[in-house]
């Protein structure tokens, strides 16, 4: 078997499991286990090229929209936002050096590519807000009010949708359960759609 690193091992056993072949999934997944339990993560050179930005900027919410598409059941649809696009295997995200977690200040020479990496949020965000806008201002009969209102409402909901499943997943887990019940998607809509509304007047 191929040597990968024990992320690869586990994109490579989910993307099996999802294309029904049970037995490869449970050898790459047993096999990531082993390595992981070894310690024998081969060393990778890090990513931080703006390219990888790029791509981790754009795989972010394609993967948040597919978490929520799989809780919700859209297993086929969850698995098409999933393959879009992926993020490289060793690529360091700048944000959390930016922000200099567990430190001070902030680290502005990881600033620009820390921006790079917000890019499919913010395309997301603003494709929405026009989409929302637009079809807000149609069903009101061009009333800017319905303009504004859609405006907002759109990117709400692309922001929120991110939060859902993450949110419903977790919740479940915290209670011991695989699979989200009516209570936890109850607390996971409440919760998104605060960060939903908060993110689509600021976003990120």
């Amino acid at each position: 078997m191929t040597a990968y690193t024990i992320e690869q091992y586990k994109n490579a056993a989910r993307k099996a499991k999802a294309a029904g072949n049970l037995k490869a999934a449970e050898e790459l997944a047993q096999a990531g286990i082993a390595l992981q339990n070894q310690g024998q993560q081969p060393e990778q050179e890090k990513d931080r090229s703006f390219l990888g930005a790029v791509r981790y900027g754009l795989d972010a919410p394609l993967e948040n929209l597919a978490e929520t598409a799989d809780a919700l059941g859209y297993k086929k649809t969850g698995d098409f936002l999933s393959n879009l696009t992926e993020a490289p295997e060793n690529y360091d995200p700048a944000s959390a050096a930016f922000i200099n977690e567990g430190g001070s200040g902030f680290n502005f020479k990881e600033l620009p590519r820390a921006a790079v990496e917000q890019a499919g949020q913010f395309a997301g965000s603003i494709a929405s807000r026009a989409g929302g806008a637009a079809v807000g201002a149609a069903i009101t009969g061009g009333n800017p009010l319905g303009a504004i209102v859609g405006g907002v409402a759109a990117p709400a909901l692309f922001e929120g949708l991110q939060q859902l499943g993450g949110i419903a997943n977790e919740r479940a887990r915290n209670n011991g359960r695989e699979v989200p019940n009516r209570e936890d998607w109850i607390g996971a809509i409440t919760g998104a759609s605060g960060t939903g509304i908060l993110n689509a007047i600021a976003p990120n």
